[in-house]
């Protein structure tokens, strides 16, 4: 019984080892493009570090990775034609919000734990604060002008459902709406 559990280990690992060498998708260079913007497969792995770190469960799959980061650039483009903006002081804030587990102070000392590059983490933290605080500033304008077009009030704390509804609608569908302005590599 032991034997054949050892067998099946080891043909297990070589089952795995043959994936990564032979079948897997390439982990090197360009995972997609959008405009002239690149979506690396370094940055893709980069983010799923990122989000564990930051406590998201369940790290997505490959395409939901570099779709969130499309959309980041989807987002800032689409926050530049409004005119949305968000300060350097309004982001360090937003910095020192984030969970930090006991007995670290900051953001940076967490980071260095990690070990890795302590600079390409931090600022793919970073990006991923300043896609938040973007996404909240755009669905607060969107929203704004919604309730304007519409004839309806506009209050942030109490909004309408319809309003909610056609901008998360408009914001779910970024992607989607610029999809001829996408290519995937994989």
């Amino acid at each position: 019984m032991k034997k054949k559990l050892i067998i099946l280990v080891l043909l297990a690992l070589a089952g795995l080892v043959a994936y990564k060498v032979w079948l897997a998708p390439q982990r090197d260079g360009i995972a997609a493009r959008y405009r002239e913007q690149e979506v690396t497969w370094k940055q893709v792995e980069q983010l799923r570090s990122v989000l564990t770190l930051l406590g998201e469960k369940g790290a997505a799959d490959d395409k939901t990775l570099v779709d969130r980061i499309l959309e980041g650039y989807i987002l800032a483009d689409e926050a530049k034609k409004l005119g949305v903006t968000v300060s350097e002081s309004e982001l360090a804030q937003k910095l020192t919000e984030l969970p930090l587990p006991d007995g670290k102070s900051t953001l940076e000392d967490y980071l260095r734990t990690l070990g890795g590059s302590l600079g390409g983490y931090l600022d793919l933290v970073k990006q991923q604060a300043l896609r938040s605080l973007t996404q909240d500033r755009l669905r607060e304008t969107m929203a704004r002008d919604y309730a304007r077009e519409h004839g309806l009030d506009f209050d942030l704390d109490h909004l309408p459902e319809e309003v909610s509804r056609a901008v998360s609608e408009k914001i779910d569908g970024l992607i989607e709406s610029h999809r001829s302005e996408i290519e995937y590599y994989f």
